[in-house]
């Protein structure tokens, strides 16, 4: 029993790493391919910074939220109004970070339309993130927790863990769908070929046809 509890507390790091390696490699790596295949130059728009203020809102809403009760019965009082601040700071950080790499990915792959990006930054990057952090936590709870759980309590946590799988998966063809939406023909995004003018023998006397510009006559009288 000490031997397979052993490998259950080897493995479960390992199996984390991987489910969360998984999870971002199927819900990003599509505009990520797209970004690096296309390399079209960065766009920002109102919609984009209206995004990084509700990506900014939300953890600190959460944040505030908790802090607002008696924390001070688990961290002491000193840490407590320190806590709330040093929060903020890092989720300033992290969602602005995120919303940058995510901005400048997006508009790298072609995707311009300011519903798919705004989705794509609130609902799609979020649902990843938590995807990636809960799954493998939820999964190690609910298999160590078999014999400790109530039935209720472990059934709520299968539930919660299908329905965080359910929403990865959404998100990951819904990422598809809009790099998909967004695709351009191989070379549509390059300038032109300079086309030169035909010559008077080219054009065969077709007046229509471009001629090329004559040069003046600069000879002194």
């Amino acid at each position: 029993m000490e031997s397979l509890a052993c490998v259950r507390i080897l493995a479960a790091p390992l199996v984390g790493a991987s489910l969360a390696t998984a999870i971002g490699l199927w819900v990003f790596h599509p505009v990520e391919r797209a970004a690096r295949k296309r390399e079209l130059p960065p766009q920002y728009s109102i919609a984009d910074f209206l995004c990084l203020f509700f990506l900014i809102q939300l953890p600190m809403a959460l944040v505030h939220g908790y802090f607002r009760g008696e924390p001070s019965r688990l961290f002491g009082n000193d840490i407590s109004r320190a806590a709330p601040w040093i929060l903020d700071a890092f989720a300033w950080f992290a969602c602005g970070m995120m919303w940058w790499l995510g901005v400048r990915t997006l508009s790298r792959a072609g995707i311009r339309n300011p519903w798919s990006r705004a989705i794509f930054l609130v609902v799609v990057v979020p649902i990843a993130l938590v995807g990636a952090l809960g799954i493998p936590i939820l999964l190690a709870v609910i298999g160590t927790g078999l014999d400790s759980l109530q039935p209720s309590s472990w059934t709520g946590l299968v539930l919660l863990e299908l329905a965080l799988i359910g929403a990865v998966l959404g998100c990951g063809k819904y990422t598809r769908r809009i790099v998909a939406a967004a695709a351009v023909p191989d070379g549509a995004d390059k300038a032109p070929p300079c086309v030169r003018p035909a010559s008077a023998k080219e054009a065969g006397g077709n007046p229509f046809r471009a001629q090329p510009e004559q040069p003046e006559d600069r000879r002194v009288p």
